[in-house]
C-alpha cells in the first residue's frame, strides 16, 4: 500500500511488549499522516493503456491497514 509506486508498509505481528491492545506494530513510512493528506499522484507510463485509480487504490490500502488493528 501507499501513495507512490513501490511504497510498502511493514506489519510485524507480535504481542506488544508493554501489553497494550492491538495486533503487532506497523511501519508505514508516510502512508499514514496525522495532520495532512499525502499527494495522491497519477504515475503514467505512456506505453501502458491500463486505466488506473490512484485515489481509489490509496483509500483501499487505508482500509486494509485499518483492519490490521495494530497497537
Amino acid at each position: 500500500p501507499g501513495h507512490t509506486p513501490g511504497h510498502v508498509c511493514l506489519h510485524l505481528e507480535e504481542r506488544h511488549p508493554a501489553g497494550l491492545k492491538g495486533n503487532g506494530r506497523l511501519f508505514s513510512g508516510d502512508h499514514l499522516l496525522p495532520g495532512i493528506s499525502p499527494h495522491i499522484g497519477l504515475y503514467e507510463d505512456p506505453d501502458d493503456t491500463t486505466v488506473t485509480d490512484p485515489l481509489g487504490d490509496y483509500l483501499a490500502s487505508l482500509e486494509r491497514i485499518g483492519r490490521l488493528g495494530v497497537a
